[in-house]
């Protein structure tokens, strides 16, 4: 049978829409708060914000936070792998599990 087209868009394209147009006016809002001068600042009546020092800080400790979990889980998978010698790193058709089996035998 034929197949029923609908014309409804998801409510999460609508969700996804809004988080961007959200992360634009964020951003706009940052850059406006890094780089325009206190004098203009307090002449729009904005007179309530934090130091410029956050301005560097918080990407600087955003991206070694994200620095930090990729050298966390390359260091966790290096602990989980075993070593060159074991038995666990031979693979081929005649190993099963670490044990040896023969091609005519069944696992």
């Amino acid at each position: 049978p034929p197949v029923a087209m609908t014309t409804k868009t998801p409510v999460y394209e609508y969700y996804g829409f809004v988080m961007y147009l959200v992360s634009f006016v964020a951003l706009g809002i940052y850059l406006i708060w890094a780089y325009v001068p206190d004098e203009i600042l307090h002449g729009l009546g904005i007179t309530y914000y934090p130091k410029r020092y956050w301005a560097l800080a918080i990407p600087i400790w955003l991206m070694t936070f994200i620095w930090l979990i990729f050298i966390l889980f390359m260091c966790i998978n290096l602990m989980n792998t075993a070593p060159f010698d074991s038995y666990y790193c031979i693979t081929g058709m005649c190993v099963y599990n670490g044990k040896e089996i023969k091609l005519n035998q069944s696992v």
